[in-house]
């Protein structure tokens, strides 16, 4: 009977927990990979004129109307979310079109899917940022799309 030292032994069976390590990791991957774009099921909106935190408009009933005044030149920071669980839903994509009275902010989220997934029953927000300024006076118009919502801003720009 061969006598083999420590080292030959483990040195033998450290491929074949290196094979396992990587089946285990190439499973794991594969069940968590199965994201898909999809608009946000529902939305909300936050905008604030930059440098002043006295105009917060908040806008989060489904096909709400909020209205508040501006001066014209001033940067609008939005921030804009979405919501859905904490472990299945990403803020996705952010398409942004403007004219000169309208800015349309659509929303997508990225969500999991696939048999294997688990997903928490938590609606947790997933935030983004556009920046925006409106030209010129009058009623400007900013609508946030998802899915099934749409939340509308109306500001005066003065």
């Amino acid at each position: 009977m061969s006598r083999k030292t420590l080292v030959e032994r483990s040195s033998r069976r450290y491929p074949v927990r290196v094979l396992h390590v990587a089946i285990v990791a190439s499973v794991m991957w594969s069940c968590g990979s199965n994201w898909i774009l999809k608009p946000a099921e529902s939305v909300a909106v936050e905008v604030r004129v930059a440098g002043d935190t006295a105009l917060v408009v908040r806008g989060t009933t489904p096909d709400i109307i909020e209205r508040a005044s501006v001066d014209s030149g001033a940067v609008l920071d939005l921030t804009l979310y979405s919501f859905g669980s904490s472990t299945c839903v990403r803020a996705g994509p952010t398409t942004v079109t403007s004219t000169d009275n309208t800015l349309v902010v659509d929303l997508v989220d990225s969500v999991a899917s696939g048999g294997d997934v688990l997903c928490t029953d938590d609606p947790a927000p997933h935030e983004r940022s556009v920046v925006h300024t409106f030209v010129g006076l009058g009623e400007k118009v900013i609508r946030v799309r998802g899915a099934n919502t749409e939340v509308r801003v109306v500001l005066e720009v003065m």
